[in-house]
């Protein structure tokens, strides 16, 4: 297991970090409880699964989830947090499905800066073939930034998820010798099932389509917020603040 300090190294250079945490035994279990879910209502991206499933709560209060959060933002903020899980949702990704416009959580969330880290629980291993997550390490030392709409493209988002595309936000670059060059290097994450994946708020970060022939991205997703700080609750997805330490 990697250390504290090391972690804290990792998370303040490039803004994300993963770790495996899921036991086979524990993974199958949250694999088959998604399915079930997923059969009964035929709804991806999933809002609020912990309202139909005492065991993704369990999932949602999973002690190393929850500590790796605690470590990260004492990263940020050079303090001792508690923490709330503020909403969770679930991603159910087959061949074919589309990606994530490139985006900022903070834009939605208007948490301030380091009191609310996303964290992605993998289910199936993530690459760029399958659709994972690509960032821009360091990114997330970046403000808020403006985003374009593009009201064609929004027209292929998923009933009821109006930021999944048509919503992309501006990435910093410049001209250089007449060229464009963004100021952050893309980089396509690659994850294996099992491992969360926490991600900055300020972090900026996107997904492709999923190209495979026949490799699922099923994860399961939750917002977590130092306690007591302020959230912007959302049209699409309403949040609410959940106790996970007991």
């Amino acid at each position: 297991m990697v250390n504290r300090e090391k972690i804290r190294e990792i998370w303040l250079r490039d803004g994300y970090y993963s770790e495996e945490i899921l036991t086979k035994d524990e993974l199958k279990k949250y694999k088959e409880e998604c399915m079930r879910l997923f059969e009964e209502k035929s709804e991806s991206p999933y809002k609020h699964p912990t309202d139909d499933s005492d065991i993704l709560v369990d999932l949602l209060k999973h002690p190393r989830v929850v500590e790796l959060v605690e470590i990260c933002m004492e990263a940020d903020l050079n303090e001792d947090v508690k923490v709330d899980a503020l909403q969770d949702w679930m991603y159910l990704k087959p061949p074919g499905s589309l990606g994530r416009d490139v985006h900022q959580d903070i834009f939605y969330t208007h948490a301030n800066r380091g009191e609310i880290i996303n964290t992605s629980i993998h289910l199936n291993s993530a690459d760029k073939d399958n659709g994972g997550l690509f960032v821009y390490p360091g990114s997330q030392n970046e403000h808020c930034q403006p985003i374009q709409v593009d009201e064609d493209r929004m027209r292929t988002n998923p009933v009821g998820w109006n930021n999944e595309r048509g919503k992309p936000c501006f990435v910093p670059g410049d001209w250089v010798d007449g060229e464009w060059v963004e100021k952050y290097e893309k980089v396509y994450t690659d994850v294996k099932e099992g491992s969360v994946l926490l991600l900055h708020s300020h972090l900026i970060h996107g997904s492709e389509k999923n190209e495979s022939k026949d490799r699922w991205r099923t994860s399961f997703l939750t917002s977590y917020l130092k306690r007591g700080s302020h959230y912007n609750d959302g049209d699409d997805m309403s949040r609410k603040r959940v106790n996970v330490y007991e």
